[in-house]
């Protein structure tokens, strides 16, 4: 359809008939899709231009993405490589310590999800949740027994330097760009970090 085609498909879920755009673009856009587990992420490889990868994100479920799309891209014979681009959340801060306690209640609700499993199982992190999960009785006694090593493995968080360096990090596994999201409302010190110390230093 983006080509200028008329569609006519019949799915589980879709169902179009002689449909086509009334005002096509001039060239078809590159069309990603937002995935996260194994047959997604190859099903993305074989008829997707690229990925959008969910948080969590750590260079080893980036990798790990990498290589099921490359196998969905040589099982339809398609040439190049795809477009991977991730997203996190970040907290800027002095101390690297207290910067991953701010991030503590936003990551214990995403590892309570069950989806974040696919995430987890590369990084080696999937068994260790799901024991803590299990031992816990209830969402905020897992939010404070979550060892902080936990967060600032799987967010961006810390001095400058340290947020420069897990950003460089996730572009060396294959992020070709990393999206930043500052949870809450931003404080005049997290921009002047942004600004002067964070962006200068990824340049």
């Amino acid at each position: 359809m983006l080509a200028g085609q008329t569609v006519t498909t019949s799915g589980d879920y879709v169902h179009l008939d002689a449909v086509r755009l009334d005002h096509p673009p001039a060239a078809a856009p590159p069309v990603l899709a937002g995935v996260r587990g194994h047959k997604s992420l190859e099903l993305a490889g074989h008829s997707a231009d690229g990925v959008i990868l969910a948080w969590p994100v750590t260079p080893a479920y980036i990798r790990h993405a990498a290589d099921l799309i490359t196998q969905g891209r040589r099982a339809a014979a398609r040439s190049g490589q795809a477009t991977l681009l991730v997203g996190t959340p970040i907290n800027l801060g002095e101390n690297r310590a207290a910067a991953a306690e701010r991030l503590r209640p936003l990551v214990a609700a995403e590892l309570a999800s069950p989806s974040s499993r696919a995430h987890l199982e590369p990084a080696g992190l999937a068994n260790k949740v799901d024991k803590l999960r299990t031992r816990c009785g209830s969402l905020e006694e897992f939010a404070d027994q979550i060892p902080r090593e936990w967060i600032e493995t799987l967010t961006v968080c810390g001095t400058a330097h340290d947020c420069a360096t897990t950003i460089g990090e996730l572009h060396q596994a294959g992020a070709e760009s990393v999206a930043l999201s500052v949870p809450g409302p931003l404080t005049e010190e997290q921009i002047a970090l942004l600004g002067q110390e964070l962006l200068p230093r990824l340049r």
